[in-house]
């Protein structure tokens, strides 16, 4: 990596959390696809929607740690991919209905953006580029196995559905670990910043839905107890997960970790 890029690694960029806010916007857009279908069938969807969403950010996650995210050619790149997940959240409550399709071609193209900016940083690094050409075919027939599943329905989609996002996450075994590129520090504040930014959300949800209601204990007592939750959500992440991550960090002082997302958590929790 060159040495602008080493000097910048400890601070997460503004560009950085724009991504994020368009990101948790599509989080919240679950929720309205399993209210409308109160059911094991709903649930299970919205976890499938939830998995590709969560994975296609921790594909930009990883990928700011390997450039420069403010640069002019990358900074364009991350714009689109912006526009591209904001269409995705969009279509996420129809994602297996009328929005099918659309829901795929936008998902499909944030994840393509994600390899064009990759091997952009794969020009400067030749192990990540390596790491790149072999991730790739599982980067793509991923999300077109969800494309794919637009097109038809019942078991089938689901099924189609199920095969993408097992292609998507076992595509970060291959060549286990080897090429990718860490910055312990900008990683564990990336996602602590998206767990701050996903909670708060929930505490304008509440607020927004008690709106119109007139405050009677009940409305109080449940606003009271969803804080609860926040909070306990809150404690659970950044003193126990960031927590572990933090330590990790100490001990290896200006070092630059190599490894997948699965070696990063199975390195945390074995301390």
């Amino acid at each position: 990596m060159d040495a602008h890029r080493d000097e910048r690694e400890q601070r997460v960029t503004p560009l950085e959390l724009f991504f994020d806010l368009v990101v948790v916007f599509a989080f919240t857009q679950v929720t309205q696809l399993m209210s409308d279908d109160l059911t094991w069938r709903g649930i299970g969807r919205g976890l499938l929607v939830l998995a590709a969403i969560w994975w296609a950010w921790t594909g930009y996650a990883w990928l700011t740690n390997a450039l420069e995210p403010e640069e002019g050619q990358v900074r364009a790149g991350m714009f689109g991919a912006m526009a591209a997940m904001l269409v995705v959240a969009l279509a996420v409550p129809g994602a297996f209905g009328a929005d099918d399709v659309l829901f795929g071609v936008a998902y499909l193209l944030v994840r393509l953006l994600n390899l064009v900016l990759y091997a952009i940083a794969g020009r400067r690094d030749p192990d990540l580029l390596r790491a790149l050409i072999g991730f790739a075919p599982a980067a793509t027939i991923g999300p077109v196995c969800i494309l794919l599943a637009g097109f038809v329905d019942g078991g089938a989609q689901t099924a189609l559905w199920g095969v993408g996002l097992a292609v998507l996450y076992g595509g970060a075994l291959i060549g286990r670990g080897r090429g990718w590129h860490i910055s312990p520090s900008h990683f564990a504040e990336r996602y602590g910043l998206i767990v701050i930014i996903a909670l708060g959300e929930s505490i304008i949800a509440l607020g927004v839905g008690a709106a119109g209601f007139s405050l009677s204990a009940g409305i109080i007592s449940a606003a009271v107890l969803g804080v609860v939750v926040v909070a306990s959500l809150w404690w659970a992440y950044f003193d126990v997960v960031a927590s572990c991550r933090n330590v990790n960090s100490r001990r290896r002082p200006g070092r630059r970790e190599h490894g997948s997302p699965a070696t990063t958590t199975a390195t945390c929790t074995s301390r």
